[in-house]
């Protein structure tokens, strides 16, 4: 879909990173497809991981006044979800 890219990480995703060092490994290789810093010239971009897979507790998180959301599995079609982050 336009607007939309994927990537892959190179850290495990079996409980052992917490969240915070997937979205730091996701943003590391948004970066480097895009060849610049986030946000660059994006207002919001959010991040959709296909499942959970640490500390499951949570649909999406976000942090004030950030330009990143993280969403997990289909939590990123829920409006009430993206406005909750956003």
């Amino acid at each position: 879909a336009t607007g939309v890219i994927q990537v892959n990480i190179s850290i495990a995703l079996d409980g052992g990173d917490d969240r915070y060092a997937i979205h730091n490994a996701v943003t590391a290789a948004v970066q480097t497809k895009l060849g610049f810093s986030l946000p660059g010239p994006y207002e919001q971009v959010m991040y959709v991981l296909e499942k959970c897979y640490t500390g499951c507790g949570w649909a999406a998180y976000a942090y004030i006044n950030s330009w990143m959301s993280v969403y997990q599995a289909s939590y990123y079609k829920q409006v009430g979800v993206q406005m909750h982050e956003l």
